[in-house]
């Protein structure tokens, strides 16, 4: 995604494009490409702090590359980006892979501290993977793009 693909006045994500990853002669190769299928390409809702959480995100990038200069890597088809590393590649799903395992161990950790400070055996918290984020999110927005319906009668 881009950040021409947010639009802040009407506030919505407009979903039209997909980052390729490919290998050619041994050299990995990165693109947008447009999305699989037809359905794919869809407009989404900001909901929540989204809009919050973009403008920081943007704010939060514009320093980095600020910061890096000539370093920031980004090039000619994946300038832009909303969702960068660090030093400005893409944000690929290994990556989304590391930060999400990082995340689940400091909650393990912290609930086996709550754990003993309640005298309590620890709660489970499963893995699971980036794709799964995808799902939930599409399910919970179908449900209140339904409900909202079903109020207005």
């Amino acid at each position: 995604m881009k950040w021409s693909d947010i639009d802040f006045k009407k506030k919505v994500v407009h979903v039209r494009r997909s980052l390729s990853c490919s290998y050619y002669n041994g050299e990995k190769r990165m693109m947008l490409v447009t999305p699989k299928t037809v359905n794919s390409i869809r407009e989404i809702s900001f909901l929540g702090e989204m809009e919050k959480i973009l403008k920081a995100q943007k704010k939060k990038q514009n320093k980095l590359k600020e910061e890096l200069g000539s370093r920031w890597r980004s090039t000619d088809d994946l300038k832009d980006l909303v969702f960068t590393t660090g030093m400005g590649s893409p944000c690929v799903r290994y990556v989304v892979e590391k930060e999400i395992k990082k995340a689940l161990k400091r909650m393990r950790e912290k609930e086996g501290v709550l754990a003993v400070q309640e005298n309590r055996e620890p709660r489970e918290i499963r893995d699971f993977h980036p794709h799964s984020l995808r799902h939930t999110f599409a399910t919970r927005y179908f449900e209140k793009k339904w409900n909202r319906r079903l109020s207005r009668g």
